[in-house]
């Protein structure tokens, strides 16, 4: 087994072995004393706005999961879409505008450099004169080299990268939270943004123009049954070429590559349709209800029901805070 299905295998597990999996594998920590203090979910109305007043004291990832929109980070403006992330610096000043037609769904991890304080943890970002966080000038941005500026890529072009920041939304959610977990979680995921740093091309649109057109045509006919024999005829290739694209460039077979960009289509409809679970199922072409289950929860941790309690548009038409 490799190092990334190894660990795969690991972020899916409990929390506890990926700190173990942290310590075998990092042994020169970048940030010794970072955390991971917010990690959520944003579910945007059409056209939602939101600027926050102050400037935001964290190291934020933050990602678009569907839809679509706008972010523009201390004046600089990005145009944002399925997949897209930002790894912005500290103390940015931060504006979302979501489609008017196609709202984004974003998710964010937000990242203190520096917090040598133990124990009575806030889990909260300061905002300048948002929050009142008498800890706040504990806080400091030192130990994250070559990150100065807006970090831009996608997301879905590193499978390990998407399964690790998906996991520490999920993980987050759940109380109480232990303090060395979320030290580990943001060293490991600074290490792999950094490591991302170096390989750049690997998050570029600089692929391949045989899989650049898979690509296309996989997510065009996302909601269709996909088989590897169209993926052959398109590029008029076999079978095993076609599964060396996948390895060698996105680190996952094109079936996996599949079933992810149905769970994602499927999360965009549990938050922005009222069509049941299993209508939704068969509208992505996983007739199989069960199945459908298996595979949502595989990808997401939750199941398709507990998604859409926490972040249906249809219940909730405000959007929920990227951080507090």
């Amino acid at each position: 087994m490799d190092k990334n299905s190894s660990f795969c295998n690991i972020v899916a597990k409990k929390a506890h072995i990926v700190y173990l999996y942290t310590i075998m594998s990092i042994n020169n920590k970048p940030a010794p004393d970072a955390i991971v203090l917010y990690a959520n979910y944003a579910v945007f109305s059409p056209g939602k706005t939101i600027t926050h007043s102050g400037k935001v004291q964290s190291r934020m990832l933050l990602w678009c999961k569907n839809g679509k929109g706008i972010i523009t980070v201390n004046g600089e403006t990005f145009p944002f879409s399925a997949g897209r992330f930002l790894f912005i610096p500290w103390n940015h000043m931060i504006y979302y505008k979501a489609d008017e037609k196609d709202p984004f769904l974003l998710a964010g991890i937000h990242i203190v450099p520096e917090l040598k304080k133990r124990g009575n943890i806030h889990y909260k970002i300061f905002h300048g004169e948002i929050n009142d966080l008498k800890e706040y000038k504990k806080r400091k941005n030192t130990g994250i080299p070559d990150f100065s500026s807006v970090f831009s890529g996608n997301l879905f072009m590193s499978h390990t990268l998407e399964i690790l920041a998906e996991y520490i939304i999920a993980w987050f959610q759940k109380e109480p939270r232990e303090e060395f977990i979320a030290r580990n979680l943001a060293h490991l995921l600074i290490y792999e943004l950094m490591k991302a740093k170096e390989n750049q091309s690997a998050f570029s649109d600089k692929k391949p123009q045989e899989l650049q057109k898979l690509l296309l045509y996989m997510e065009k006919n996302i909601e269709k049954k996909l088989q590897i024999s169209d993926l052959s005829r398109l590029l008029n290739s076999s079978r095993s070429t076609i599964f060396r694209l996948f390895k060698k460039h996105l680190n996952c077979t094109p079936v996996n590559w599949i079933l992810k960009r149905k769970v994602h289509r499927a999360e965009e409809l549990l938050c922005k349709t009222n069509l049941r679970i299993g209508e939704i199922g068969t509208k992505i072409s996983i007739d199989d209800p069960y199945y459908f289950s298996k595979v949502f929860k595989k990808f997401t941790g939750v199941t398709a029901r507990e998604f859409r309690n926490g972040h249906s548009l249809v219940k909730n038409t405000m959007n929920v805070p990227l951080s507090s």
